[in-house]
Order: C-alpha cells, then sequence, then structure tokens
C-alpha cells in the first residue's frame, strides 16, 4: 500500500474524488481563502448580510430574530419536531459602519461541515441525519517507558480503550453513508508532554509519520488536533507542528485544530488559553473552537447560551476568517442543585455557588430518564424524583429549555439542556455568522432529531 510522502505531501490519487466536502467548503462559489488580517474581495456585495450581522449582534438582550418561539417549549424527545419558524432578517442601511470582525466575514458557504466528535469509539453502526465529517478520538500522545512523548493507536492503549477496535470497518461505514473522517489526536492535561513534543525536532518528526501511516492505512480523509492545557511558552511551537503536519500531509488531507473560546483579560497564565488562533488558521484549514462550557460565577447558566455564544464567535472572528471557523456544538448540558429551605422551592440554598460537586453533566437521555422512569444517574449517584416544578420551559434570553425538580431526598435540581429547538437557533447562528460549519461534542449524546435540528438551522439562508 502507498503511504503518503511526508516531504512533499503527494497522497492516493483516488482519494481526490471524496474530498468535495471540504474543499467546497473552503473554495466553493467562486470563494477564496483569506489568510488573517486581509481584506474581503468584494466588501460591498456582502454588505447587506454584514449589516443584518451587525444587528443582532449590538441587541444582545433580545433572542435570535429568527426564530419565533413560545414562551414554553414541550420536552423534547426524539420524534418531536422544533417549534420553530424562520423570519425575515432585518436589514440595516447599507452605509452601516462594519462591525470590527467583518474583514473575516467571508461569502457565505454553500457546503458547511457538520462535524461530530466520537470519543473513542470501536465500530460505527451509522452516520448520524445532516453529518458529513466524524473525528474519532483514535490517537492519543502519552508518555512512553522513559517518558518521552509518543502518539498511539487505540489498539494500542490500555484494554479498555481498544478492545474490538475496527476502523476499517468504521471508515467504511462513514464513507457510504457520505461522511469523512479526520481521525482527532488528543493531549490533553499533561503541559509538560507538550513541550517534550512540539520542542523536538525529532519527536515531530516521528508523530508525523506515524499520523501519516494511518492516513494511508485506514484511508482517512483529515486529522483533527485536540490538544488542551499548554504552556504560553509553547503556543508557536503548537501551530508550527500544525503547519507542518498539513504541509506534510498534502492539500487533500484536512487539517484542523480545537480551540478553547477566548476568555477576557490577562490569561497569561491559563493554560486553556494556549492558542493562537490567527496563526493556526493560517497553516490549516479548520479552527474548531470549543464553545461550550459557558459558565458563569456565581449565576446557573446553560454551557452554551445563544447570547454567550454570539459574543464569542465574534471574538473568534477577529482572528479567524468565517470560512475556517468551525463552531462549537454541544449535545450535553448542565444541573446545577441546591437545598430546598423548608419546604419552600422559591427559597433554597444554592449549593452549586458553593462547590463544583454540585454541578453536574447531564444529557439529553437523562432528562428522558428522569421525564418517563422518574429517575436518572449523574455524579456517581442515582437521583428519584419527588415532584417537578418545571417539565420543560424555553428561556428565549439563553435559548435554552430548562427544566427543574424536587428529589426525594429534599434537593432542588434545575437542568439546562440542549433540544432541538436550541439546536436550531445555533445553526441559525452560523449560518448568520457564514461560519464554515460546526463541531459537535459529541456523537454518542444525540438523538436522531437533535442532528436534524442543528443540519436544519445549518441549512437557513
Amino acid at each position: 500500500m502507498r503511504r503518503i510522502d511526508t516531504r512533499n505531501g503527494r497522497g492516493s490519487p483516488r482519494r481526490t474524488e471524496r474530498r468535495g466536502i471540504a474543499r467546497a467548503a473552503l473554495a466553493g462559489s467562486g470563494r477564496t481563502r483569506t489568510a488573517p488580517g486581509r481584506g474581503v474581495p468584494g466588501w460591498p456585495v456582502f454588505a447587506a448580510r454584514v449589516a443584518a450581522v451587525l444587528l443582532t449582534a449590538v441587541v444582545l438582550l433580545l433572542p435570535l430574530t429568527r426564530a419565533s418561539l413560545p414562551a414554553t417549549a414541550p420536552v423534547a424527545t426524539a420524534s418531536r419536531t422544533p417549534i420553530v419558524t424562520a423570519t425575515p432578517v432585518p436589514t440595516l442601511p447599507s452605509d452601516a459602519t462594519p462591525p470590527p470582525w467583518a474583514h473575516h466575514l467571508m461569502p457565505p458557504v454553500e457546503n458547511r461541515i457538520y462535524m461530530a466528535w466520537d470519543l473513542n469509539p470501536i465500530t460505527l453502526e451509522k452516520v448520524p441525519p445532516g453529518v458529513n465529517v466524524l473525528a474519532p478520538t483514535w490517537f492519543y500522545v502519552e508518555a512512553d517507558e522513559d517518558g518521552e512523548p509518543e502518539v498511539r493507536a487505540l489498539n494500542e492503549l490500555d484494554e479498555g480503550r481498544r478492545s474490538g477496535w475496527d476502523p476499517v470497518q468504521y471508515v467504511t461505514t462513514a464513507h457510504e453513508g457520505g461522511a469523512q473522517v479526520w481521525a482527532t489526536v488528543v493531549l490533553i492535561g499533561n503541559a509538560t508532554l507538550v513541550t517534550a513534543l512540539v520542542n523536538s525536532p525529532e519527536h515531530v518528526a516521528e508523530f508525523i509519520e506515524r499520523c501519516a501511516g494511518w492516513i494511508e492505512q485506514y484511508d482517512l480523509d483529515g486529522i483533527s488536533f485536540d490538544f488542551e492545557y499548554m504552556n504560553h511558552s509553547d503556543i508557536d511551537a503548537y501551530t508550527a507542528l500544525v503547519g507542518a503536519c498539513k504541509q506534510a500531509f498534502g492539500p487533500d488531507i484536512m487539517v484542523s485544530s480545537a480551540v478553547n473560546y477566548i476568555l477576557a483579560g490577562d490569561q497569561s497564565n491559563n493554560k486553556w488559553q494556549s492558542y493562537d488562533p490567527a496563526g493556526l488558521a493560517a497553516v490549516c484549514d479548520y479552527v474548531a473552537v470549543m464553545t461550550y462550557s459557558g459558565y458563569q460565577a456565581g449565576r446557573m447558566t446553560p454551557v452554551s447560551g445563544i447570547g454567550w455564544l454570539r459574543e464569542e464567535i465574534e471574538e473568534m472572528l477577529l482572528k479567524v476568517p468565517s470560512n475556517q471557523l468551525l463552531m462549537g456544538v454541544p449535545f450535553y448540558g448542565a444541573l446545577y442543585q441546591a437545598d430546598v429551605v423548608d419546604g419552600d422551592v422559591l427559597e433554597v440554598d444554592p449549593l452549586w455557588a458553593k462547590s463544583d460537586d454540585y454541578r453536574l453533566t447531564v444529557t439529553a437521555a437523562t432528562i428522558e430518564r428522569a421525564l418517563t422512569v422518574g429517575e436518572f444517574k449523574a455524579g456517581g449517584k442515582t437521583y428519584t424524583v419527588d415532584y417537578w416544578v418545571n417539565r420543560g420551559a424555553w428561556e428565549p434570553e439563553l435559548g435554552v429549555t430548562t427544566w427543574s425538580f424536587v428529589d426525594t431526598e429534599g434537593m432542588m435540581h434545575t437542568l439546562w439542556c440542549e433540544d432541538e429547538n436550541s439546536l436550531y437557533q445555533k445553526g441559525m447562528l452560523a449560518t448568520d455568522y457564514h461560519l464554515a460549519g460546526v463541531a459537535v461534542w459529541r456523537l454518542s449524546q444525540g438523538r436522531d432529531a437533535m442532528w436534524e435540528a442543528l443540519a436544519r438551522g445549518l441549512q437557513a439562508s
């Protein structure tokens, strides 16, 4: 089997016909890839679209104007259709001042990337509705017996992650279902190992050689980087690693890098903020911003409220062209716990404000089980519903549905989770900002109705 030449990026010719998704998203409809910081060709042609986005950005307290929602929304189920109706986007005069990120607002993308990260999958049953890129976490950078970084495939790891791994079946099923496979390389929580990898020409060469071999062996369409928790001193070296991979793999192999959303203020000591989004956009195909876990200190908030998400996208557009930006979408939510005082649900002691132990992760399955069975597990504990305070209400300012109940031990649980309504709005947001597409975390947490709702939002115009 012919291997990819890591010196000049030449790949197997048979790959070319299956690259249409990503290549069209970068170059379709006459669109050009503009390096960060450059102006947009033909800006007047898109002035009306920019003006429309500006208005929605200024009026931050209003819900997404293109969605018409009831005050309360029914509980999400696998069969319910989103209760949303597209309405015209308001326009501003053509001479309106463009927003500061307008130079990175590229022409609308015709074929958006709909990517789903897949955590340690061993096989694939089917491609979810609408999804055209799967990013299985198959490769991990770990320390060898000498403490040096080594990238390993799933079958080289512990038994719990590798048992039954069949990448050939997975890729074949994905391709037959119309999806590309961008295998994800993971290195999270070990800044020392990142430093050892990205600053060593020898380790970088070994890393590229192994990934190139897997690309050819498993007929992969791309490589997705998920490196998190790095030293700020390694920002440039990490960017160089991603760029070296793109150069080695060639134009037909997509390379993307996940980055965390941008926090305000001095983050020089925050290892989770160690990225150069503009630099990454210049050397790889896509930058996937993980716009979730948007918790706010002292407040009960969803993991990705629509107003917060809009602000983060605009912040990222200052650095990354829209046609290279993938918006992270969570298929999970948050549960906040509080003690009910003297049986009065209007008077509670917010335990979540005192410890993160009382802010848990939930999914659509969690809520479905709570509604149908009356109990569920979260954080290693089983909770039983005593009575419901709220069986599902739409929060228009946050763009998400909330539920709340009191358990048999007198604890109040408030849940925020994505459903068809919120996902449809997020898809429309990606459309409004001309983004390259979305990246969902993660595949196993989805339901067909959720995938379909997000897909409809991505197709809205």
